[in-house]
């Protein structure tokens, strides 16, 4: 089921086992449902599970056959003209390219198309190296002053990826290739740069020229090796970049202000490929290749996007047959594993509400080993110490709320013994971070201000108070919320630093990102985020961000001279998460950001990964900038470590996640104890035990009484009558706003459900297109979400079927 846009509302959830309901809004005296699976893919279109309600058998059979006759119609037309016949009239189904379409593979001898504008008689194919088929375009540059240069024409095109394959022999030669706008003279180029430039011949470059004509020349660091490699080019409505065997180069540092990435070259026509600088040489070309860049929908789109390339990147590090075990995640004193593995376990949970069921399982499994991860003797990332009645602050809040949120979208999946040991470990740092107040107990150094920390704990406590109704947790939440906002802890004048650096973008986007966690609480339960917040963002971002961020097609820090640095860079291209929460305020927008993501920094998440990068050279040159004593600043060298890598990666996802939230509207039930428990055995170590000055359960409450319940025990009554002060309320009651009320199922809408039929089917395409231009009488009908009922809404609702 596709959920990307998500109407207001609970959205459909997947169940481990037969749910109570069917799509989760079945009423008090129907039946059990029955969990049918029809697994049939067919090109774009997926059938997933279906739930049958056993006394509508007959009818749901009918509607469902009807749908399918509708659905096998539309997709017949579709495959047969490439048109659908939408509203009486014809319209063009537009499928992104998925497959890298060839250009030339030079197995033609008489290079078709290619125009030599000097050095032919260098100019050949040859079988002395090749990469496809049995052929190469092998280039032999002649004695100076002569050069190679081939030139193919193509049509004027834009957001559109090029391929070559390049076969280096280490020879000591000067060649490229590349690509430019004939009209107004912008190019860009990789390739070798011989010994008598400036430029390191070791390493692979890239070129362009400024709005002067001035060259300006990037080392990327990445060094040179025999054989083949694959040199792209993305020519995007933003600029033209480089990828050297999947490394992004616009990740590089500054030159003389500039970075590589051309914003000036947005669409070419022409191709070049040469040999060029003093030395004779051997140069082989090999596949030339184009691939289309899908269009930019959506700042959600690109939020799943990068998850489900996060996922397919790490999640073998902790699912797989050699994946970290729960006590390795357990004593990791860095932290870096559980806040890994609770990042990558939320953004499971968010492919499994949009991707499919695939996903779902793995979600649950991983979070579930995060927390049987608390209870390992010698756990390092939790706050709670019972033997230990001293203030000792730690980070857990980082991997306790994307483990909550977890927890929290697979509460339909949990088992009633699951749900209590999740509430166990909650409960346990919620409460003694209530009790350990940050705010009074918590040091600031000079040049370290404690305002991020103060935020991420902030979010943890407003969604532990959200999720299980706890006012004492949100209040304490929203106090943190707002100390880390004032000028107390982020600096005079609303100058944060950190590391020393005065004032620090990075960190400061780092608190407002951590606000937006905080905020997406409130989002979820359909509730506005507290004006009381506007002001500290405001003064926030108009003194420690905006003056020192440019966007020229990208944010980057003005004030350093890499632009930035190993965690500061990660909310500034990737946790868009901060500017989110600035266009909610109406104080910015992220939209510019998002289009950049998706366009030019969608295939990286923070420090490149890519093998053969020469890190040490990186590290050398990834200069920060000065700090208050004029120490000139450096990334650290624990950059070097994969551990570290994944973990900043994982941040990023997390901010995806949150982003996408805000973007989806996204709605959420409180978390409450499943309706029909189960058994669950508990972990064989013991829970860690609450401290002992964890505030006094409330007293017991009788049903009808308006002052029974304190704000500390808001909790379900069915089948956890231990709890404290709802001992005595009814069966499916629960104790909110001081009183014991009756628990009614509210229906909750099923995603492409628009004649209110209970399920999606071809009445609801019917019932679609008979509103076609018509939103203002029908705004479920626009699915996604472009303020137009039109042909796309009917595709998006095919994917519901």
């Amino acid at each position: 089921m596709n959920q990307e846009n998500l109407p207001a509302g609970l959205p459909v959830c997947r169940q481990a086992g037969p749910p109570k309901w069917r799509a989760g809004r079945a009423m008090e005296g129907q039946s059990s449902p029955r969990l049918d699976s029809v697994t049939r893919e067919s090109d774009n279109f997926r059938f997933g599970r279906i739930l049958v309600l056993e006394p509508k058998r007959g009818l749901f059979i009918m509607r469902r056959i009807r749908g399918l006759i509708f659905l096998g119609a539309s997709i017949l037309l579709v495959f047969t003209t490439g048109h659908l016949f939408l509203f009486g009239k014809w319209e063009k189904i537009v499928k992104p390219a998925v497959a890298w379409d060839t250009i030339d593979s030079f197995e033609n001898s008489s290079l078709p198309g290619w125009q030599t504008l000097s050095g032919a008689s260098g100019v050949k194919t040859c079988s002395d190296q090749f990469y496809h088929g049995g052929s190469s375009l092998c280039l032999r540059k002649p004695p100076d002053p002569e050069y190679i240069q081939l030139q193919k024409a193509i049509s004027l095109t834009t957001n559109k990826k090029f391929s070559i394959r390049y076969f280096d022999n280490l020879e000591n030669k000067g060649t490229y290739w590349g690509v430019e706008n004939s009209s107004d003279g912008q190019y860009y180029m990789i390739g070798i740069l011989s010994g008598s430039q400036s430029v390191n011949p070791n390493n692979y470059f890239v070129r362009y020229s400024d709005s002067s004509g001035n060259k300006l020349w990037f080392d990327t660091g990445i060094l040179r090796t025999t054989g083949w490699h694959q040199f792209e080019i993305v020519v995007t409505e933003l600029g033209t970049y480089a990828r050297i065997d999947g490394f992004n180069t616009t990740y590089l540092g500054a030159v003389n202000g500039y970075r590589p990435l051309n914003n000036a070259l947005t669409s070419i026509d022409k191709i070049n490929l040469a040999c060029t600088w003093n030395v004779t040489s051997n140069d082989y070309y090999d596949l030339l290749e184009s691939e289309d860049i899908p269009a930019f929908s959506t700042v959600s789109q690109m939020s799943l996007k990068r998850l489900e390339d996060f996922t397919q990147k790490y999640k073998n590090d902790f699912l797989g047959p050699q994946g970290y075990s729960v006590n390795q995640i357990a004593i990791d004193n860095g932290n870096q594993l559980s806040r890994t593995a609770s990042n990558l376990a939320l953004a499971l949970s968010v492919l499994c509400l949009n991707k499919g069921e695939d996903y779902c399982p793995d979600s649950l499994a991983l979070s579930n080993k995060v927390r049987l991860s608390y209870y390992e003797p010698g756990n390092q990332w939790k706050a709670v110490d019972s033997s230990n009645p001293n203030f000792k602050y730690n980070t857990s809040p980082l991997t306790l709320y994307p483990l909550l949120l977890t927890a929290w979208l697979n509460r339909n999946r949990v088992t009633i013994g699951e749900y209590n040991n999740y509430l166990s470990i909650f409960e346990a740092e919620a409460n003694w971070f209530t009790i350990h107040n940050l705010i009074d107990q918590l040091p600031s150094y000079p040049g370290n201000t404690s305002s991020e920390t103060i935020a991420w704990t902030g979010a943890f406590l407003s969604l532990a108070g959200k999720a299980y109704q706890n006012s004492s947790w949100e209040t304490m939440g929203n106090k943190y919320i707002e100390a880390a906002l004032s000028e107390r802890f982020v600096g005079s004048g609303f100058k944060l630093c950190n590391h020393y650096l005065c004032p620090h973008p990075g960190y400061a986007l780092y608190t407002l990102a951590s606000v937006a966690e905080a905020g997406l609480s409130y989002k979820l339960r359909g509730q506005p985020i507290p004006t009381t917040w506007k002001s500290g963002v405001d003064s926030l971002n108009l003194n420690s961000v905006n003056p020192y961020l440019v966007f020229n097609n990208r944010y980057y820090y003005s004030n350093f001279v890499h632009g930035v640095d190993d965690w500061h860079r990660t909310p500034v291209d990737s946790g868009i998460s901060a500017f989110t929460l600035l266009k909610y305020f109406n104080l910015g927008v992220n939209d510019k950001l998002g289009k950049y993501v998706w366009f030019v920094s969608a295939d990286y998440q923070a420090f490149p990964e890519t093998g053969g990068l020469n890190i040490s050279y990186q590290l050398d040159k990834y200069e920060v900038g000065q700090d208050i004593n004029n120490v000139t600043k450096y990334v650290d060298g624990i950059l070097n470590r994969h551990e570290i890598r994944r973990l900043i990666n994982s941040t990023v996802a997390l901010y995806d996640a949150v982003t996408y939230f805000y973007e989806a509207n996204f709605l959420l039930p409180p978390f409450l104890p499943p309706a029909s428990p189960s058994p669950s055995p508990l972990p064989t170590s013991s829970p860690t035990s609450i401290p002992t000055n964890t505030p006094t359960l409330a007293p017991q409450c009788t049903p009808g009484d308006t002052a029974c319940c304190s704000d500390t025990q808001i909790r379900t009554c069915n089948s956890l009558r231990q709890w404290g002060s709802c001992q005595n309320c009814g069966l499916g009651q629960i104790c909110l706003d001081n009183r014991c009320q009756t628990l009614s199922p509210t229906p909750t809408p099923i995603p492409g459900d628009l004649d209110k039929s209970g399920w999606v089917d071809g009445l609801d395409v019917i019932y679609l297109i008979s509103y076609f231009g018509n939103l203002g009488a029908c705004p479920a009908c626009d699915l996604d979400h472009n303020g137009r009922v039109d042909g796309l809404d009917v595709i998006m609702l095919i994917g519901y079927l």
